[in-house]
């Protein structure tokens, strides 16, 4: 089996027993110690096992039931790249919000996996937060409407209010595991 073939089965296993089998403890095994997570709808990258997981259960504590399926998937050398889909119903309070919003995300995205002897050592996670924030209802779909709530102050005083989070706010902390 060549490297790539092994590293594409890594992703895979990492994808179903951890993401969607919420197997957190065999990222010990399918992970480097020190993997790097980049995710758009994070401020600064996760470093860490430890921060991977607390990101992960961030996620499943806002969508409970999320099951990602791998469309397709290649490989190349250190590198395994993914095209995914995802499903998901916010049933736990998103990051800044009171509480669930009850609707049903389903969106697509990429993610670039870089190895490092057979392990996952980087995730470089590419989807279109700003669909899923309008499936939920929580983000104006008027591009306008958005604007003149940023002129006028409105966002500011949403932010101050809580009802949204401020730009770079960290994700809360002491979440319970799923």
């Amino acid at each position: 089996m060549s490297t790539a073939e092994s590293n594409i089965r890594v992703v895979e296993r990492f994808v179903r027993e951890v993401q969607n089998g919420r197997n957190l403890d065999a990222m010990t095994e399918l992970c480097t110690p020190d993997i790097t997570i980049r995710h758009p709808g994070a401020p600064e990258p996760g470093h860490g096992i430890p921060e991977a997981q607390r990101m992960l259960r961030q996620t499943f504590h806002e969508f409970p039931d999320i099951q990602w399926t791998v469309d397709e998937v290649q490989g190349s050398g250190d590198k395994v790249v993914t095209r995914f889909s995802v499903r998901a119903v916010n049933s736990g309070p998103l990051r800044g919000f009171d509480r669930p919003t009850n609707k049903t995300w389903s969106g697509t995205g990429l993610v670039v996996y870089e190895l490092r002897d057979g392990k996952i050592a980087v995730t470089k996670i590419q989807e279109d937060l700003l669909e899923m924030l309008h499936q939920l209802g929580v983000v104006p779909k008027s591009a306008r409407l958005l604007y003149w709530m940023g002129r006028f102050g409105i966002i500011k005083l949403l932010q101050r209010a809580g009802k949204i989070p401020p730009p770079g706010a960290p994700p809360p902390v002491g979440l319970p595991d799923p």
